[in-house]
């Protein structure tokens, strides 16, 4: 009895893996590739664990690389959000610290892919800690352009998308992966080159790199006023620090990451307070009058009612102006001159968006305690008063919300609540020989 010979069966379904071509199942292609990411990671692991990093070394990396210029300028991004001011260290920079730091994997993985969205993910993986920060998102496939959704339905356009996204993601999670003071002491390096040069570069003096600055900035449309504004004192008075923070704005604005109405407000001009051209003859000697008052402030020697000896009588012009100044002097007498205030408290103003004296006068007396009854001067405010409304404006500046909050506390440009400061207002120039017609809003001929 013969058998005829069959074919070889297995006996059962093999756990290594599906059947190839199995339906439904893993093609054989991707299961090798599993298998092959999945030996990877256990070797990057292990290579991380028998060569750790070396701290001493990566610092000294950090700095060498930080002290360079060409790093130092590709560190910063900066936009608005919001009307706040969004700055921190850009992907560039982040990438670079991972490098120097060592042991690190990330990157951006996209998930899942339909018609009008993608789910992705980016990640960070410090293999020799076994620190994985990641962040699943959802990416729709538009974008708001001029307040407007646009679809996009171009595949580069979605990728490009996607990888921009996904770009900002990954910056959170390189951060999250490296320590505080790594990231801290990179930044510090960057601001200090942004200030002051690379070492051994042969730098031009502050005050030359300080004026090319305000050049660059004349070029696309920002004034020296503007950058007054912004920093809060006189270009003469910046600082390196102020220097290195107007290269990171400029940067910004060259590369379209914020633009110049978000970073220079324009100021808001409230009725009554439009500037004119000129002013009459009359506001010159009523400010020639403030002055005069300003030098009088603190004096105790001399004429005790401010007055000019007999033989030297002022002039039947000058009468009018000179009598409110002394007035005012004998109310001022031992009092330090608040001009430096005014200024600051001016500036603060403008910074928030507004211009004009009678919304100063408003916000001083609100802002000063114990101020009830409407002023028609700042020069009628004492020292005390006004480094209160300073000191409340610095507070609102530092947590970025000094905008926000002037709108909150100054009233509609139509509302009563304007009455009796504009009345108050009036009254003092028509003591000084001025009309409301003079009044040059935020310190043009009146500038107190």
């Amino acid at each position: 009895m013969t058998t005829e010979p069959t074919e070889a069966r297995p006996l059962a379904r093999p756990l290594s893996g599906p059947r190839q071509g199995e339906r439904g199942g893993v093609r054989q292609a991707t299961y090798v590739e599993m298998h092959r990411a999945q030996a990877e990671v256990i070797a990057a692991v292990m290579a991380a664990r028998e060569m750790p990093r070396d701290v001493t070394e990566a610092v000294r990396d950090m700095k060498a690389g930080c002290g360079r210029r060409s790093v130092a300028s590709r560190a910063f991004y900066r936009y608005t959000r919001g009307g706040k001011a969004i700055t921190g260290p850009t992907i560039q920079l982040l990438r670079f610290l991972a490098s120097c730091w060592g042991n690190l994997q990330y990157g951006v993985t996209e998930l899942s892919r339909d018609a009008d969205e993608s789910q992705v993910q980016a990640w960070c993986w410090d293999l020799q800690k076994n620190n994985r920060p990641t962040i699943t998102f959802i990416v729709p496939h538009g974008r708001i352009s001029n307040e407007e959704y646009r679809e996009l339905l171009d595949p580069r356009d979605v990728y490009e998308n996607n990888a921009n996204m996904g770009a900002r993601r990954l910056r959170e999670t390189i951060k999250n992966c490296l320590p505080p003071w790594f990231v801290d002491e990179a930044i510090a390096a960057c601001r200090k080159v942004l200030a002051e040069g690379e070492e051994g570069e042969e730098v031009p003096e502050f005050p030359v790199r300080l004026a090319r600055m305000v050049e660059a900035f004349s070029t696309i449309g920002i004034t020296r006023r503007q950058l007054e504004d912004k920093q809060g004192r006189s270009v003469d008075e910046f600082t390196p620090e102020d220097l290195a923070t107007l290269t990171v704005v400029y940067t910004a604005l060259r590369h379209g990451e914020t633009t110049r109405d978000e970073e220079f407000p324009p100021v808001r001009v409230l009725p009554g307070d439009e500037p004119r051209a000129a002013a009459p003859p009359q506001a010159e000697q009523a400010e020639q009058a403030e002055q005069a008052e300003e030098a009088g402030d603190g004096e105790t020697d001399g004429d005790p009612e401010g007055e000019a000896p007999a033989d030297a009588a002022p002039s039947a012009e000058a009468a009018p102006a000179a009598q409110p100044a002394a007035a005012a002097r004998r109310r001022g007498r031992g009092r330090p001159s608040a001009e430096p205030q005014r200024g600051r408290f001016l500036a603060l103003l403008r910074e928030g968006g507004f211009l004009g004296m009678t919304a100063a006068l408003y916000a001083a007396q609100q802002l000063a305690e114990g101020v009830e009854e409407p002023r028609g001067s700042l020069t009628e405010f004492s020292t005390v008063e006004l480094s209160q409304a300073i000191n409340t404006l610095e507070a609102w500046q530092r947590d970025d919300a000094l905008a926000d909050r002037l709108n909150e506390l100054l009233p509609a440009e139509d509302d009563a609540a304007w009455g009796p400061v504009e009345a108050a207002r009036t009254a003092y120039l028509a003591a000084n020989g001025r009309s409301t017609d003079g009044d040059s809003g935020g310190g043009g001929a009146d500038n107190a």
